[in-house]
């Protein structure tokens, strides 16, 4: 199976790379998918902190070659049906860009906002590192996320608005969560930037070799940086020497210069390897995620993670360890087996396409479907799917929140018109 690992993901390269296609959020979920499988190409993973070694068997190679197989025929039925569609038209009117302005200031005060309650309820929270920031007692973890999520939604809107002070005054507050240590905001917000980007080019990738190099380059340092960065940040050179060795040795040893996918990989192969079998209540208690306030209405009802089942009951990682992450593919195997993972594959793929084309058809609801896809395509394989629930839910209601400001501000200034402002589409 090592071997049709290897045809499967050459063939899907091979396809996202010499198709005439755009860069769209299919070619992100195919190349994440990559990144977050690199070190099945090593076929084991040296779990050097706690011992022992973790090997990709051949039931492991099933489940993710079934996820790509699935995933390259959705892109190619995708591609073939929207072959003959016309190529989305950029935003020029001048009301929409003031719309998407009204967004990015409505997105960047709240985000702000939101910020400023939590470094007062932590002032030390700027200066510690994020793993330590989560533990800190003042830390409103909620409050963060609202202001991670308002403010990609903030530099999406500047970016379509294409007015470089609001760009870049959301661009500044966005480098606040990169500051701290996370990467959220600067990942998502790349990657968004580039498909807007790609929206009228039309032809193969690998012609795009500028494209490909800074794209790449940008994305591999952002995810890199945690590794280096608090030891230079708090200029501890020696911590630095330790941490460079270590990162060699764990290329040689795990396959992947990127440890963020490591957590993730260890939990899908502790799973397998212990069969772990969380039947569907793990899918049914997650259900009430997707419900604004439902959580607190139920009185605060703790729900396990797909993580809390295997970290330290398996792995053996003390629960206080965080930076595991979730695994998406692991978590529906435990659910269903094989088959949970295919059905998985199915509705996950179809989800995405299906937002493509929403997008495709959409005006002022672009950064909702800017902000929401990266999420869904890069930030899914290391989350499960309660996080994915909270993440989307969490989404949507912000986007909501700042479209309502927009479009009443904007129906409100508006002047009496006989003839309406050309509307055009969407990326």
């Amino acid at each position: 199976m090592y071997f049709a690992f290897l045809l499967t993901i050459a063939t899907g390269a091979a396809y996202f790379l010499f198709a005439p296609r755009r860069f769209d959020f299919l070619s992100v979920f195919f190349f994440s998918g990559v990144l977050y499988s690199s070190p099945a190409i090593v076929g084991s993973i040296a779990f050097r902190r706690f011992g022992g070694t973790f090997v990709y068997t051949t039931e492991a190679y099933v489940i993710i070659i079934s996820f790509f197989v699935v995933l390259l025929i959705g892109t190619i039925a995708h591609d073939v049906i929207c072959r003959g569609a016309r190529p989305p038209r950029d935003l020029e009117g001048a009301d929409d860009q003031d719309y998407f302005t009204l967004m990015a200031v409505a997105g960047i005060l709240l985000g702000a906002g939101c910020l400023a309650v939590v470094i007062l309820r932590d002032s030390q929270l700027m200066l510690a590192e994020p793993v330590k920031a989560i533990m800190l007692e003042g830390m409103d973890s909620r409050f963060y996320s609202y202001y991670a999520i308002f403010t990609l939604h903030a530099i999406l809107a500047a970016y379509l608005s294409r007015r470089p002070v609001i760009f870049a005054a959301a661009a500044a507050l966005g480098l606040c969560d990169l500051w701290i240590g996370f990467r959220f905001v600067a990942v998502m917000s790349v990657i968004g930037i580039l498909v807007a980007g790609s929206r009228r080019i039309l032809k193969p990738l690998y012609r795009r070799w500028i494209f490909c190099t800074v794209g790449a380059a940008m994305t591999f340092v952002l995810v890199l940086v945690r590794r280096f960065y608090f030891a230079i940040k708090y200029q501890e050179w020696t911590r630095l020497d330790d941490e460079t060795e270590d990162y060699f040795m764990d290329v040689m040893t795990q396959g992947t210069p990127i440890g963020e996918v490591i957590g993730p990989s260890l939990l899908f192969l502790g799973s397998i390897g212990a069969e772990v079998d969380l039947g569907y209540r793990h899918v049914v208690s997650a259900l009430p995620s997707l419900v604004p306030l439902l959580e607190r209405i139920r009185g605060g009802v703790e729900i396990l993670t797909y993580n809390d089942y295997v970290q330290e009951p398996v792995l053996g990682v003390p629960a206080t360890i965080i930076g595991y992450g979730e695994s998406n593919f692991g978590s529906w195997y435990a659910v269903g087996g094989i088959f949970g993972v295919i059905f998985f594959s199915c509705c996950y793929t179809g989800l995405v396409i299906l937002l493509m084309s929403l997008m495709r058809r959409a005006r002022l609801s672009c950064t909702l479907y800017l902000t929401w896809l990266p999420i869904l395509t890069f930030y899914n394989f290391r989350n499960d799917f309660y996080h994915m629930a909270a993440y989307s839910k969490l989404v949507v209601m912000i986007w909501i929140l700042l479209a309502a400001f927009a479009a009443v501000v904007t129906l409100c200034r508006a002047p009496a018109s006989p003839r309406a402002a050309p509307r055009p589409t969407c990326p």
